[in-house]
Order: C-alpha cells, then structure tokens, then sequence
C-alpha cells in the first residue's frame, strides 16, 4: 500500500522543482507571492553560479548604503538650511531694531529738505554713544502707531523762543538756521522763552508754516530717550538718492 502522506510529500517537492526551472532569478518573488511559498523553503544552491542575481534578490528588501548615506545628507541639508534660515531672521530682526531701519515720509511739513512719498534710511548707532546735534532730522513716536520726523533746533540747557519769526537760542539770533523755507508765523508756545532740560529736544519741521512740531502743547519738547533714530540717507527716488543734509 502506498502512504498518502509520502505521496503528498513528493509531489509539493516535485512543485517546487517545477518553480525552480520555471522562474528566473528576477521573477523568484514573485511566484512566491503567487505559490504562497516562503522565502526559507528555496533552495539557493542552483543560483550559485549567478552571485549576482542571488545578491540582488536576497537584498532587493535591504536598504543600499548609498540610499541610506543619501537620506543623511538630505536631512543634514534640511537642518542647514533651517539653521540659515533662523540665523537669517535674527540678524535681519537685529539690524532693524538695533542698528538701522526704512521709513517712508508722509506729509509736507520737511519740504523742501523731504516730500512726501520720499524713502529713507535711519540710523540707530549715533545716539548710543552721542546726543542729537542741532540740524539732526530725527523720527520720533507722535502716537503708538504714528511717528514724526522733524529737525533738531534746541538742545538740552538752552533757552529758546521765536521772536518776528526768527529762531533765537540763549536771546541770540540763529543766524546758520538755513532751513527753514519761510519766516514763521505762528511761534505756539515759543512765543515765551522755553527752557529745554537735559534729555529733551526742542524740533521744528523745514516747512515751519505748515508743521505740527515743539511749538504745539500737542508735541512740546522730545524726549531724547524716545528718539527711533537720525535720517541720513534717501533712497527714493533715485533722483534724490544720497545723503540727507
């Protein structure tokens, strides 16, 4: 009699034979996944004299070296970039709010010395280490959200007042006042002599005849510590580029 268990036994080896000579090297897997065979159950002997092929089957599932290497540096060139990238905002963040930053001019009230609509640079350094000089155009904050650019005229320890539209500092005439485009006609409150204390400015627009400055109750004296900086350079327009005087 025969074994039925025997018999099973070789014909699933005699299938296998079969996939052997049927399958090529590159196809193995997938007949595995068709026969529903287990990668253990192959015999590799007859792929010996293919390495080759039996190399790249068996590690077909196993990551390349050059793979793996190009995955490092791709996750090496994404923190450089991030890392650039914060750098880039902090020094950027520094500069603006250390050093210098852009404004626009809006209003009339610097003509003839600026216009509106006009670009420029302000510089944050000179007053870290010195006061505002007289003639310095300097901005200011008029408000939370709105600031004021007008001309140093009066510093600290001086006596100022407006007499016949005419600037005088200490009962004397300034006479280098080259600025203003025309005799002032309202003096405000610097009709009386105003004593400027130690920390404060006293300013007034080019355009004295159309300005909101030191000679409003609204604005007064500057606090010098309240000073966003000094314009020196105009960037726009290209007609006007260059130095601010």
């Amino acid at each position: 009699m025969y074994d039925k268990d025997k018999i099973e036994d070789s014909l699933e080896f005699v299938n296998k034979i079969y996939l052997y000579e049927k399958c090529s090297p590159d196809k193995v897997s997938d007949m595995m996944k068709m026969q529903n065979v287990k990668r253990r159950d192959f015999d590799f002997q007859e792929y010996d004299k293919d390495e080759k092929s039996k190399e790249i089957y068996l590690q077909k599932e196993i990551p390349d070296e050059k793979e793996i290497d190009n995955l490092k540096m791709s996750l090496m060139d994404f923190v450089y970039i991030f890392a650039c990238v914060v750098i880039s905002v902090a020094i950027a963040f520094c500069i603006t709010r250390y050093v210098a930053h852009h404004t626009r001019v809006e209003g009339s009230s610097m003509n003839e010395t600026l216009y509106n609509g006009d670009y420029l640079i302000i510089e944050k350094m000179s007053y870290y280490f010195d006061e505002p000089e007289r003639y310095d155009i300097i901005v200011f904050p008029y408000s939370k959200d709105v600031y004021y650019i007008k001309r140093v005229i009066g510093l600290p320890g001086e006596k100022i007042q407006i007499i016949n539209g005419n600037v005088y500092i200490n009962d004397e005439l300034l006479s280098d006042d080259i600025y203003g485009n025309n005799p002032i006609s309202d003096p405000g409150i610097a009709k009386d002599p105003i004593y400027i204390e130690e920390g404060q400015v006293f300013v007034l627009g080019d355009n004295r005849n159309s300005s909101i400055d030191s000679r409003r109750n609204t604005l007064g004296l500057i606090e010098t510590d309240k000073i966003e900086g000094k314009a020196f350079f105009r960037i726009w327009p290209f007609s006007s580029f260059g130095k601010v005087k």
